[in-house]
């Protein structure tokens, strides 16, 4: 399973989740009839969701590890629609879509060198919607590569002149070969027809760090 916090991707095919637990709940009064046998229970509404699911990640360096279990969280928003993609690519995967939920924690319990598992726990109050991935073709997808300079921790792209604004943008960060892993983070409501904005778990250390992209376009 994978899943997506607003532009960020939590769980992904590298990192899939596992180990997810769904749990629903809602308000229940009970009440005490005199003489009854047994108590009555009425139903008050006010559903809820909570969705707890592990990922684990292997980095390059122990440091770029380390950096991810700091930064991780700090690059999250608070609030944000969250996606989960059901099935394999066999199975004509779906996308179950769940939006405003609440990012309730974060937590690294394990981690061993370049090893770290995260522990999710994210909050909604009900399903928005059931669909099917974009079926991705030469038409609704567009790459490139960006070169970064030495010491930025974020990047606008520009000058793209996309078809039309993409609906998803999937960003990774290209390293020398003896180089500090980074991972971008697109951030929400930047993308358009002439780019977007990413921020980075760290700065680049030097030149030869290239931002390559896939962005799929409405």
């Amino acid at each position: 399973m994978k899943v997506k916090w607003g532009s960020t991707w939590l769980a992904d095919d590298d990192a899939p989740a596992f180990g997810v637990v769904v749990s629903g709940r809602q308000i229940v009064q009970e009440v005490q009839f005199i003489r009854a046998a047994s108590a009555s229970f009425f139903s008050r509404a006010n559903r809820s969701m909570t969705i707890a699911f592990s990922s684990s990640r292997t980095f390059g360096t122990i440091k770029s590890a380390e950096l991810f279990r700091f930064s991780h969280y700090a690059l999250l928003n608070n609030t944000d629609d969250v996606e989960f993609t059901c099935g394999t690519p066999a199975e004509e995967p779906s996308v179950v879509l769940m939006e405003n939920a609440v990012l309730e924690s974060v937590n690294f319990p394990e981690t061993k060198g370049v090893y770290v598992k995260g522990e999710y726990v994210i909050k909604v109050s009900n399903v928005t919607g059931i669909g099917t991935e974009p079926v991705l073709t030469d038409a609704n997808m567009v790459s490139g590569s960006i070169s970064l300079a030495s010491g930025i921790s974020s990047k606008s792209v520009t000058g793209q002149a996309f078809a039309s604004a993409p609906v998803r943008i999937l960003a990774t960060i290209r390293k020398p070969s003896t180089g500090a892993q980074i991972f971008p983070c697109v951030v929400d409501g930047s993308l358009d027809t002439d780019g977007f904005d990413a921020e980075f778990s760290a700065a680049t250390p030097s030149s030869g760090y290239y931002l390559d992209f896939v962005a799929i376009l409405s």
